[in-house]
């Protein structure tokens, strides 16, 4: 099953296909290409970002949820609803951007203001994710293999929080260079992510970035958990609180959380007035 529902607290189901996707396109754009920028790039390492665009931004029934099962010997299932579901903008073109190691933990830095910042004094509730307004900024990276990992402090201010950033088991240094695959919006600017801004942009495709991961779909056939939906880049530092952390969520979901391992996950609780449970989240975990 691919989803949504906890995507915020290390599910990345809904997501790595996504990613998988556009590394394979921009890989393969830079490997064809005959321009000469192109081909001295061929020795950076190709990442990618997405965000769960379908988080609840939109109320409790707002989230990816692609049926198990799914294949392309069902196409209506996969080849025509899932995409879009998947990857929600069809107004969107897939585009690479050259970045260095400083500018990639500065867009994470970005990415992470999603996360309130945690008391882990405070006796009482706090919501994880206040607001899913800009759920779409909420921009998840990958590389193939997991090559790259990284850990976000929800303790720690805005700017702050990301840790442990690696490449390949190494610390990513400062110089190091980049090529990110994320889509027009992104590239040029939108999000106002430090750096991010039109200027750094090495291929601008026609392609859609919805077409592109329909193709790539349809070029596995079959779709895995473990080859397509399990790959979590990024966990939480583990800290301790004194009184309850929970994300909010789609009621009836405990289960999902379950099936994915997510242990931080431990209880369903009460439903809200916006119609959302309270997922209780215990972040030693």
């Amino acid at each position: 099953e691919m989803s949504s529902f906890f995507s915020l607290v290390g599910d990345v189901s809904a997501i790595q296909i996504v990613n998988q996707a556009q590394i394979d396109y921009i890989s393969n754009y830079i490997a064809n290409s005959t321009d000469a920028t192109l081909q001295s790039y061929k020795s950076i390492p190709v990442i990618s970002c997405s965000a769960p665009f379908k988080a609840g931004r939109n109320g409790p029934t707002d989230f990816t949820d692609v049926a198990p099962g799914a294949s392309s010997a069902a196409p209506v299932a996969l080849q025509v609803r899932n995409p879009g579901d998947l990857y929600l903008y069809n107004n969107n073109n897939i585009q690479a951007v050259k970045i260095k190691g400083s500018d990639l933990k500065n867009w994470l830095e970005t990415s992470a203001k999603q996360f309130a910042q945690i008391n882990t004094t405070v006796t009482t509730e706090q919501d994880l994710v206040p607001s899913y307004s800009t759920i779409y900024n909420y921009d998840v990276f990958y590389a193939t293999n997991n090559a790259l990992q990284y850990q976000i402090d929800v303790t720690q201010p805005v700017g702050s929080r990301i840790v442990n950033l690696t490449y390949n088991g190494k610390a990513v240094a400062a110089t190091d260079d980049f090529i990110v695959a994320t889509n027009n919006y992104r590239a040029g600017g939108g999000g106002n992510f430090p750096g991010i801004d039109g200027s750094k942009t090495i291929i601008a495709s026609p392609d859609a970035n919805q077409a592109v991961v329909a193709a790539y779909i349809k070029k596995q056939g079959t779709l895995t958990t473990a080859g397509n939906a399990s790959g979590q880049s990024w966990s939480f530092v583990k800290v301790a609180t004194q009184g309850p952390v929970i994300l909010r969520s789609a009621p009836g979901k405990m289960a999902i959380a379950q099936g994915l391992g997510l242990a931080r996950v431990t209880a369903e609780g009460a439903v809200d007035a916006n119609g959302f449970s309270h997922y209780a989240i215990d972040l030693t975990k």
